[in-house]
């Protein structure tokens, strides 16, 4: 039901063409007709004559004629807008009413309709003789052939009354032919109808118009006859313009089809000759009566015919082109209205089956204009949303949603959702909009939007309502079991392959995407036999692509299990995987149309099945080829196996072997007390636990060969642990014991002269000392150094050197006692430690060894020297302290026997001085090592000036050591220079003294506020320790390479003493370093005994004089004297002297006077910061 069908047929003058002529030109011209026939109607009611009688003199317009024109107006409006009804019963009155009023004429009878209601009021005035045209004929006149004795009132004249009785007529045709069929109608349109209705308005057209051209030509004959039975112009005027628009109408609608097409010319010729008959004839009239009448009355015809009879031709011209202008497009638009006539059938066809389509399909429509307005709904969309009859027939009615819209909200479960949905939804009606509505009983619909457009304009909405509740619920149950379906799926181990008919992949797990090494996008779309899978056998072999197994199972409709196949992922790794295909065929099928792959990743397992096998042959090929024996038993202990070792240590063959008892085939005993050793595997099985075979064990071989071996024997279990057997595995070790008691004899004994070296030595005297604080025994240790070794080895080389220590060793070794210890402790030391001896007995001992020494003479390539030892000797009781003391008390006492003369003993006690200032020396070489690591070190430098007067071409300083202490406290460096000499050191403390001085060789002139402009010599000490090593001149070079130190300005000083010691690798050391541009001072000049007979063989630059002789110049003429010959000595070779201990201005002058060259001392200046890089805080 709608208050507008969307759908009807636009009939011949719908409302979709307004706008077009053929509507709008009927539409103004019966507008015009009720206009004017009101106003009239209003006239004579009010008695406005001027209205009434227009123009002044004409024939007025009678009350019948406006009531005609009202009615007749209103039919054709009627009809235009297409409601027949009222088309039909205006027409009729129409017809009725100028029917009776022609009936009156032609009966000359008065029905009394001319006046009705009103009093003609006008008559009496238009009868007046004023009013009385000259012109006009005496009555009796004729006016369409009706004879007229006298006007009546509100009678329209005759012509008048006929031409509104033809429009009424061609009206209601009009309406009978667009009426639909009904019982008081023909069952079928009358397609006549139209072409009668326009040949009558055309007569119409005609006759009006003759009239209107006498009004224009104001001839009175053509449009009235005793005024009162004339037309009025109003009258005139509204009938030409019904007609003309009935004949516009009428020309759009479709015409008889069998229509001849010689119609239109024929009427038109036909209308032509009665008009031209017509013309002759008052022609012929007016000639006449001409001849007939007096010449005054000849001339007044003459005026009234001659005018009349141009009329009629010109009228009758007319009227035939019109008709036949008329037939004319109507003919024409045949074709066109022949095509909307089968058009508007199918139309009408169409709309009855939409029509039936609309209320049988399953979706309720509902239709919505852009404002909102409902147009059209379904009864399924009643029914779908449960609406009362009287709301939809309120809405039927008047179109608004004000109530229907909240009620369709109160039917949403979500109406919030719902409202704005819609609201987006009507908000752009161009827009395909989708959507869901759930509803509050449970039920489901889906809304489609649709625009509504009517040719290129959107006019509004259609909205389609489709019932999805039960596929809701199937869908929503089928995700709920493909989220169990996928659940599933994903948590599976294995990958998981969906592949169509053709074996296209659709879908997979994600452990499929981790296996191949592809994600779902990559799969899709691939097949099994994708070349890119470069799938193969275990062999290696290619897979063929009709083996695969989805191509199987697809082809032969059986599932297809348990299939191995290799493929390379596209990183390129070799993945081996284990396939299941299963079918999926329907119900009734035979042929898959599916089939459902899963493989699981045994790369890992075929890796191990590889490994095991591979470590099985191994093993067999490993049993047969090592170098141990191996034998298996059974749970009861009998042999197994024998592989070809064990057979060839034991003497049985594998044959032999099997099934012996163990102890049969392997015999062994303990190598020292040769009693039988317990059987491993007996053990092994019986504890069930990996047993080692006792040390020192021999087997006995059946061919009585006795072989050390060393084994081992584990229980063999299943995968239950249950045990099963054992298994022995030994090799041969008599040559690698023997091998180990050489290798043992040689870590604890000196290689060179046999003896126990010093690690094993101190082992045993760690072992004395633990014996003696338990009282459990005395001890005595002697701690002997050769006095001439160095000597006969510097002399004679390094084999003479060797073999004198053998030959101290014999002899060393004739005076002591099998039970006491000899070792050789390093180089030219010995220690001997007396086991169960008292001191003096130990003394006595000591003095034989030296004795022995002292009178031993050693001959070596002609050559014979006399050999002397020190001797140190420690008593061990139950007073001593740790091994560490003990060795320093024997040093100690050693050192002290060469101080005091050499060649002699010397015991020391824990409480002697000499030992005291050892120990403390030891714990001196701790702190520098540890001084040396935490940068405790400072550099001090001291000047050094010129003597002579003027400026200094470049300053001088000698780079002192300092040590700081954990207070804070500056040590000088005689408080532990000598522990570094004696332990070694000094080399390592020169070397942190140059590396440090160097890295901060850029900022030292800030530390001395001397001039960067010039050169700065720096002298460093070198001690003998570094001119003795191999290695320095190279980490010299190191230095000067690693940071920008210029040699110049490096002055090494190295004592007298220290050279002289080793003059020809002092000279060496010298060359070497000059060549790079450095320095050398030769410190403590003067103190040697032959200190001049040195100086050509050392290539140095300076003297440094013995600061012994500076301190006392003023008071000892020698001194004076010596400092003088250095003084000139070094003048005369080109050297530089230097004095030390310059400590005042009478020392700085006499030294002057002599001619030093250079002074230091603190007279000059102290010693002040260089470098010190610790900070305790």
């Amino acid at each position: 039901m709608t208050q507008h069908d969307p759908f009807a047929p636009p009939g011949w003058f719908g409302r979709q063409a307004m706008s077009r002529w053929s509507e709008w030109v009927p539409g103004l011209a019966a507008s015009l007709s009720v206009g004017l026939g009101l106003l009239v109607l209003s006239a004579w009611h009010t008695h406005t004559t001027a209205i009434i009688q227009w123009p002044a003199g004409s024939p007025p317009t009678r009350y019948n004629a406006a009531i005609l024109m009202v009615l007749l107006g209103l039919a054709l409006l009627s009809w235009i807008r297409r409601w027949r009804s009222w088309a039909l019963g205006l027409s009729g009155a129409v017809v009725v009413l100028s029917g009776l009023t022609l009936v009156q004429y032609l009966a000359g009878i008065n029905l009394g309709i001319d006046q009705l209601l009103m009093h003609d009021y006008i008559t009496t005035e238009l009868y007046a003789p004023s009013q009385i045209d000259p012109r006009a004929i005496q009555t009796p006149i004729h006016q369409l052939f009706i004879q007229v004795e006298q006007p009546l009132p509100g009678r329209p004249s005759p012509n008048a009354t006929l031409s509104f009785l033809c429009l009424g007529l061609a009206v209601l045709g009009l309406a009978i032919a667009d009426h639909k069929p009904s019982s008081q109608f023909p069952p079928a349109r009358l397609p006549w109808i139209p072409a009668v209705a326009a040949t009558l308005a055309t007569g119409v057209v005609g006759s009006n118009l003759i009239v209107l051209l006498g009004y224009l030509t104001q001839l009175g004959t053509a449009y009235t006859w005793r005024f009162l039975t004339g037309v009025a112009l109003p009258t005139a005027v509204v009938l030409l313009g019904l007609g003309l628009g009935i004949v516009v109408a009428v020309l759009h609608r479709q015409p008889h089809p069998g229509q001849p097409r010689w119609l239109a010319g024929s009427v038109g010729f036909g209308v032509a000759t009665a008009s031209l008959l017509l013309w002759e004839a008052l022609i012929s009239w007016s000639s006449t009566l001409r001849s007939e009448l007096s010449a005054q009355l000849a001339q007044q015809v003459t005026n009234l015919l001659l005018p009349a009879a141009n009329i009629v031709l010109t009228a009758g011209l007319i009227s035939a082109l019109l008709v036949a202008g008329v037939l004319h497009l109507y003919r024409r638009s045949q074709a066109q209205a022949q095509k909307l006539h089968r058009l508007n059938d199918a139309l009408t066809q169409t709309r009855s089956l939409l029509d039936t389509i609309l209320e049988s399909t399953g979706d309720g429509i509902l239709v919505l204009d852009a404002d909102w307005h409902i147009r059209y709904f379904n009864s399924r969309f009643l029914r779908q949303w449960a609406i009362p009859l009287a709301l939809a027939d309120e809405v039927v009615r008047s179109g608004a949603t004000t109530n229907f819209y909240p009620f369709i909200l109160s039917q949403t479960k979500d109406p919030q959702a719902f409202d704005a949905a819609f609201q987006r939804m009507m908000a752009d009606l161009n827009q395909k909009t989708f959507d869901r509505v759930e509803l509050i009983d449970g039920r489901v619909l889906e809304r489609h939007g649709r625009p509504h457009r009517v040719g290129d304009r959107t006019v509004g909405k259609v909205l389609t309502y489709h019932d999805v509740t039960e596929r809701h619920r199937a869908e929503m149950a089928l995700r709920d079991s493909e989220d169990r379906y996928r659940s599933v799926v994903t948590a599976l181990a294995e990958g998981v392959v969906l592949q169509d008919a053709n074996g296209v992949i659709q879908t997979c797990n994600s452990r499929a995407e981790e296996i191949l090494g592809l994600t779902l996008d990559q799969m899709q779309g691939r097949t099994s036999i994708d070349p890119r899978w470069r799938s193969i056998y275990e062999d290696g072999r290619p897979f063929p692509n009709d083996k695969h197994p989805a191509i199987v199972t697809l082809r032969t409709g059986q599932p297809n299990r348990n299939v191995i196949i290799g493929i390379h992922k596209p990183n390129g790794t070799l993945t081996w995987i284990s396939v299941n295909a299963e079918p999926m065929v329907r119900s009734g099928e035979t042929q898959p149309y599916a089939v459902v792959c899963s493989f699981a990743d045994i790369t890992q397992r075929r890796q191990m099945e590889e490994a095991l096998f591979h470590e099985k042959e191994l093993a067999q090929v490993t049993l047969h080829s090592i170098g141990d024996a191996v034998i298996t038993t059974d749970v009861a202990g009998r042999v197994e196996y024998c592989n070809p070792v064990a057979q060839s240590l034991t003497g049985w063959s594998q044959a032999e072997a099997q099934g012996r008892p163990l102890d049969t085939v392997f015999t062994i005993i303990h190598e020292e007390t040769r009693e039988p050793a317990p059987n491993p595997v007996e053990i092994a099985l019986r504890e069930n636990r990996v047993v080692a075979l006792a040390k020192d064990t021999v087997l006995l071989s059946r061919d009585g060969r006795e072989i050390g071996v060393d084994d081992s024997a584990a229980p063999i279990c299943d995968r239950q642990g249950q045990t099963v057997g054992a298994v022995m595995v030994f090799h041969d070790v008599t040559q690698s014991r023997q091998l180990t008691r050489q290798v043992t004899w040689q870590a604890i004994h000196d290689p060179l002269t046999g003896l126990v070296n010093r690690r094993e030595f101190e082992r045993r005297l760690h072992q004395a000392i633990a014996r003696a604080q338990a009282h459990e025994g005395s001890y005595v240790l002697c701690y002997l150094d050769l006095d001439q070794f160095k000597i006969v080895n510097d002399t004679c080389g390094h084999n003479a050197g060797d073999e004198l220590l053998r030959q101290i060793t014999n002899l060393l070794q004739s005076h002591i006692r099998k039970t006491d210890t000899l070792a050789r402790l390093g180089g030219d030391e010995f220690g001997v430690l007396l086991y169960q001896c008292a001191l003096e007995q130990a003394l006595r001992v000591a003095h034989s060894l030296k004795d022995a020494v002292q009178d031993f003479r050693f001959a070596w390539a002609g050559n014979t020297f006399a050999i002397g030892v020190s001797i140190g000797v420690v008593p061990i009781n139950h007073h001593s302290d740790t091994l560490e003391n003990v060795l320093i008390a024997a040093d100690t006492a050693c050192y002290t026997a060469k101080n005091n003369g050499r060649n002699r003993v010397h015991t020391v006690h824990l409480d002697d001085q000499a030992l005291l200032q050892q120990q403390e020396e030891f714990r001196w070489v701790a702190r520098l090592t540890q001084a040396l690591t935490d940068h405790r070190f400072c550099l001090f430098a001291q000047l050094i000036v010129p003597t002579a007067p003027g400026p200094a071409k470049e300053y001088h300083y000698e780079v002192l050591l300092r040590l700081r202490d954990d207070t804070r406290q500056m040590i000088p460096p005689l408080a532990f220079l000598p522990a570094a000499e004696r332990y070694g050191l000094m080399a390592k403390i020169d070397r942190w003294v140059v590396s440090t001085l160097f890295q901060h060789w850029p900022t030292l002139h800030n530390q001395l506020d001397s001039d960067p402009t010039v050169p700065t010599v720096y002298a460093i000490n070198l001690s003998g320790a570094s001119l003795n090593d191999d290695a320095m001149v190279d980490f010299l070079r190191q230095q000067f390479a690693l940071y920008p130190v210029p040699p110049q300005q490096v002055c090494f000083e190295i004592t007298e003493t220290v050279a002289i010691a080793n003059l020809s690798k002092a000279s060496d050391f010298v060359r070497q370093l000059r060549a790079l541009g450095c320095r050398f001072a030769l410190d403590d000049f003067g103190s040697g005994v032959s200190s001049f007979a040195y100086l050509k063989t050392l290539p140095v630059d300076y003297l440094k004089i013995d600061g012994g002789f500076v301190k006392n110049i003023l008071d000892d003429r020698v001194d004076y004297a010596m400092v003088d010959a250095i003084s000139t000595i070094g003048r005369v070779m080109g050297l530089k002297t230097i004095a030390e201990y310059v400590e005042n201005s009478a020392i700085l002058d006499c030294i002057t006077a002599i001619g030093v060259d250079f002074a230091q001392g603190y007279g000059i200046g102290h010693p002040q910061p260089l470098v010190c890089t610790y900070d305790l805080e």
